[in-house]
């Protein structure tokens, strides 16, 4: 015999989960130096800080310690971690692959369709310089 499947037997679109949504706002956080490298305060100050609950703050800072962002320090709270030499060399070694593709990419394009992206490219070096005055 089949079975037909009914709207309630269809399985519903999970919602992000608020371990998800402490996860990505501290990342944020962290990305954003609103929690800055060495910063240290208690799950529950960092909670309060995002508008969040302790236990999926707790849950998300757990993620952040595995993936080396945080040290969390048991009855002491959670330290923010500096990247470290090797993190920072990887990090431009991928820059400098992705940059060195996208040139050759841009190159490869005829000069009608690489105008636009050259005078983004521009605007936005123009703008770096002004920042860095």
């Amino acid at each position: 015999m089949s079975r037909l499947k009914t709207p309630a037997a269809q399985p519903l679109a999970k919602a992000p989960s608020l371990v998800a949504d402490a996860y990505q706002a501290l990342k944020n956080a962290i990305r954003d130096n609103a929690f800055a490298p060495g910063y240290q305060g208690s799950e529950q100050e960092i909670a309060l800080r995002l508008g969040m609950s302790r236990t999926p703050v707790h849950e998300a800072l757990i993620r952040l310690q595995e993936e080396g962002l945080v040290r969390v320090l048991p009855k002491r709270g959670v330290t923010v971690l500096a990247l470290s030499p090797d993190d920072m060399r990887e990090v431009y070694d991928v820059i400098i692959a992705l940059e060195g593709m996208a040139a050759e990419l841009i190159a490869a394009m005829s000069p009608k369709d690489r105008r636009p992206i050259v005078t983004a490219l521009e605007s936005i070096n123009a703008e770096m310089k002004a920042a860095l005055q």
